[in-house]
């Protein structure tokens, strides 16, 4: 039997996938976490086979549980069932721990079965839409995966962050000017003026979502 945590924050979804992984018996729902620390808590406590991942929570961005879900021993598998597909997603979603993407559509009750069973048996698995917006990116030539080189893709998150020069480099390993420099450059290149205009075009691009406030009252985990 394959093991999954859901970490998704939309209780609508959350119940709506709880209800389809019940009636399919290959698979077994460890628990639903809404928000992406008590997912990762979970994960590394119950060591699940897949998770099964929406890319935007409200402490955290999905690109950053992704990176800390790979660190996790053993690591999950991870397929993401997402309505956002922005550069920033497609570009994630390439590399592992990814398995796949998967859209939140009205299909979901035919794909959702079918991508976990492929990510169960240590296959890749991408929806018909996923794919077809995944070609669309690699072939822009404007993307910003081609335009920033892989240094400044590093950087960009902490920028994004609003984080100092100093920061920067201490996150990276390199010298205080050496991040100055690459922030002018990402700027430059992406035709923006100011952390506020960076903020607004990672936020359209799905690039680092910018985590939103968690509401009071939600359950930030659901034991089955």
């Amino acid at each position: 039997m394959t093991t999954l945590i859901h970490i998704e924050d939309d209780p609508l979804w959350a119940c709506h996938v709880r209800e389809l992984l019940t009636a399919w018996p290959e698979f077994r729902l460890l628990g639903t976490a809404a928000t992406g620390a008590s997912g990762l808590a979970h994960c590394r406590a119950l060591s699940p086979h897949i998770v099964l991942l929406d890319m935007r929570l409200p402490d955290q961005t999905g690109a950053e549980l992704i990176d800390q879900l790979g660190a996790v021993r053993p690591p999950p598998r991870i397929l993401l069932l997402t309505s956002c597909a922005g550069d920033g997603v497609l570009a994630r979603s390439e590399r592992e721990p990814v398995a796949g993407m998967i859209w939140k559509t009205m299909n979901l009750n035919r794909e959702l079965r079918e991508a976990l069973s492929a990510v169960a048996r240590g296959h890749r698995h991408f929806s018909p839409e996923a794919l077809q917006a995944l070609r669309r990116f690699r072939a822009a030539p404007g993307s910003y995966v081609k335009l920033l080189t892989t240094r400044e893709l590093e950087a960009l998150p902490h920028f994004v962050k609003g984080r100092i020069d100093g920061e920067v480099a201490s996150a990276l390993g390199c010298a205080s000017a050496t991040a100055h420099a690459h922030r002018k450059n990402v700027m430059q290149k992406l035709g923006v003026h100011s952390l506020a205009e960076l903020q607004d075009w990672a936020l359209r691009n799905d690039v680092f979502d910018i985590p939103r406030p968690a509401p009071p009252c939600a359950a930030s985990w659901l034991d089955l």
